[in-house]
This record gives C-alpha cells, sequence and structure tokens, in this order.
C-alpha cells in the first residue's frame, strides 16, 4: 500500500503505482505545485526508479552523482547516462545542452573525443567540447 506524498499547495498527486509496481514514495513539492497535471501524471507513471541495474525491467540504473535512487534508461542511442558503463552501445559523452547520452559513435554521431568514434575522428566547429563522428 502506499503512503501519499503531502504538499501544501493544490496538486493532483496520488498513490499512483509506477512501472515496475513500486509507488511514489516522496516529491518536490517546489516542483509538483508549479507542473502542469499532465507531466506530472505522465512522471509518476513512467518514472521506473532502481538503485541497481537488476532493478528495472529493461536498461540499466542511471544515477546521478550524490544521489542515492536512479531512474531505469534503455543504454541505447540518445539514452540519458552518467558514464560509459550507463549505455549498452558506444560511450556516454556530453550533448551540447549540457546533458549526457549514450552515443554509439558511428558517423555524425556526438563524441567528446576520438575514442568516441569508431574508426573515425572526432570533429569539433564552434564547440570544443562536443563534436561529430566524421
Amino acid at each position: 500500500m502506499c503512503t501519499e506524498p503531502v504538499c501544501s499547495c493544490p496538486t493532483p498527486i496520488r498513490c499512483i503505482p509506477g512501472m515496475n509496481d513500486r509507488c511514489m514514495t516522496g516529491v518536490s513539492c517546489d516542483v509538483a505545485c508549479a507542473a502542469d497535471f499532465e507531466t506530472l501524471f505522465t512522471c509518476s507513471v513512467t518514472i521506473e526508479p532502481c538503485r541497481v541495474d537488476r532493478d528495472c525491467s529493461q536498461g540499466l540504473c542511471v544515477v546521478e552523482p550524490g544521489a542515492t535512487n536512479g531512474e531505469c534508461e534503455s543504454g541505447e542511442r540518445g539514452a540519458r547516462c552518467r558514464a560509459d558503463h550507463d549505455c549498452h552501445v558506444g560511450n556516454c559523452v556530453a550533448g551540447k545542452n549540457g546533458s549526457r547520452a549514450c552515443s554509439p559513435g558511428a558517423g555524425t554521431d556526438l563524441c567528446n573525443r576520438n575514442e568516441d568514434c569508431l574508426g573515425e575522428r572526432c570533429i569539433f566547429d564552434s564547440d570544443p567540447i562536443v563534436g561529430e563522428c566524421g
């Protein structure tokens, strides 16, 4: 049985079992109170919390630095990651907006160094950190 997260603002937060039959046990009320219903509902239903990879029905557990819990991600091209071991394919590379994602290293895939590319080089244009394999 789930306990209801409590926020002082009017919000539609209720006990909603998530994808892996776990319930939301905590929430940032500042974020929840500012979010629209559709975003909040989608997040509460689709999030698959984890601590280790075996907690995920599919994919890998990605845990942010300093956090105890993470979220399951696919580990495929474009999936959110923090380190190379969070990816089934390629490497975890920094993107143009500061996020990190799995990149297989094929032509035009994002890269941060030559080693991120399969038999190619990492070509940098205006950004000294994020390039494209080519």
